[in-house]
């Protein structure tokens, strides 16, 4: 997470200019990124709502499938919580 590059806030100031020559661009490139598309216009901005379950898509596994002989047990992680509460 983080990085020197790191995003953290971006705000767009509208200034009295021909919108042609005042594109808006959000460019978030690291090993995390999820290609969300959003689209800004007169009426606001939207954002593409990314599934929150995408494992839903791949083949059941069990913990024996992902586990080799002599290895620690699988740590299951629930990501929708706050970091503080993970660690």
């Amino acid at each position: 997470f983080g990085g020197k590059y790191f995003c953290h806030d971006v705000r767009v100031v509208r200034l009295p200019r021909h919108g042609a020559s005042c594109p808006v661009a959000i460019a978030v490139s690291c090993s995390a990124d999820r290609q969300a598309v959003a689209k800004i216009t007169a009426e606001g901005v939207f954002l593409e709502q990314l599934e929150t379950d995408p494992a839903r898509f791949l083949p059941e596994t069990t913990d024996e499938h992902l586990s080799e002989d002599g290895a620690d047990e699988v740590v299951r992680i629930d990501l929708n919580q706050p970091m503080d509460d993970i660690l």
